[in-house]
């Protein structure tokens, strides 16, 4: 009988561990990453492999007609800083093909 009832505790505190543990493991999994997190350094690295490409591509032209370049293609296309470099290459490839 005292057999049944220590078998009994036994398995109570192993049911009562998994439980804990497995509540822990839960929650060390974390958070997914806020998409608007992840977006904002998907437009980093856009950004970064813009600039590096606008310079590598007008490496000899003036830092004034760059930046008269960038600005009118700002106005003109309605879009940010990197997005207009990204078409001011676009645009030099296609012309010097």
């Amino acid at each position: 009988m005292y057999a049944q009832a220590g078998l009994i505790v036994f398995l109570l505190i192993v049911g009562l561990l998994s439980i804990v543990f497995w509540k822990s493991k839960k929650k060390r999994r974390g958070h997914p990453i806020p998409l608007s997190f992840v977006r904002k350094l998907d437009e980093d690295n856009v950004s970064a492999e813009a600039k590096l490409e606008f310079n590598k591509v007008f490496m000899f032209t003036t830092s004034e007609a760059k930046e008269e370049m960038l600005v009118d293609l700002q106005k003109r296309h309605a879009c940010s800083r990197a997005r207009a470099m990204q078409i001011a290459v676009e645009q030099w490839r296609r012309d010097n093909r």
